[in-house]
């Protein structure tokens, strides 16, 4: 995968008619990031976060995704205690 993707998780609707979770992958040009960058520093948007949780939160996090309660995005903490293998190494 390139260094520039962001990958994520959605939650939508189906023509409101069907709750659906799929993945989005989104690449991020050099030039975007810069734009977004001076207008996260110039106050003009800003993120709305929902709420943090942990990563053995997950599923319940999920579920409040799908019964439409976030109101912003719901952003996954992950300790270094909970990366395994050769990740925790930096590999």
């Amino acid at each position: 995968m390139d260094d520039d993707a962001a990958v994520g998780v959605y939650v939508g609707r189906d023509h409101g008619r069907s709750r659906r979770m799929g993945n989005l992958l989104a690449i991020a040009r050099k030039e975007d990031l810069v734009v977004l960058k001076e207008l996260l520093e110039t106050g003009k948007i800003r993120p709305v976060i929902d709420r943090t949780v942990a990563l053995s939160d997950v599923p319940a996090a999920i579920r409040y995704m799908e019964e439409e309660h976030a109101r912003g995005k719901v952003v996954v903490r992950v300790l270094p205690s909970e990366v395994t293998g050769e990740r925790a190494n930096g590999a």
